[in-house]
């Protein structure tokens, strides 16, 4: 098989409200939340990369954006593992950002799509 055709990319585009930061490990990148809530996503043993990306969804037009990709070769990973955590919210995001709290579905912010 020639070089590369086993490579593959994981992506998972962001809203424009979500702020990325990649964290030293090269493993996870830590998410803001338009709430305050701080979520980290985790790519365990894979590299874990913030690009540019487009929000098509907008009414107003497409938006920048950003998107998290996981890189990787089939032949040496057999599977990706993957995880969103919430991790905190920031003093003054309420009760809903409370740690170990989880909310019901209908109480999920809404994005404009």
């Amino acid at each position: 098989m020639p070089a590369g055709r086993d490579q593959f990319a994981v992506r998972f585009h962001l809203h424009p409200a979500a702020r990325a930061t990649r964290l030293t490990d090269g493993h996870s990148v830590m998410l803001l939340m338009p709430n305050k809530e701080v979520w980290t996503f985790n790519a365990y043993e894979d590299r874990v990369d913030v690009e540019e990306s487009v929000y098509l969804a907008a009414n107003d037009g497409p938006r920048r954006t950003a998107q998290l990709v996981i890189y990787g070769r089939a032949r040496k990973v057999m599977r990706v593992q993957w995880t969103f955590a919430f991790t905190h919210a920031a003093p003054g995001a309420g009760p809903a950002g409370a740690a170990g709290t989880r909310r019901a579905r209908g109480d999920e912010p809404q994005l404009p799509l």
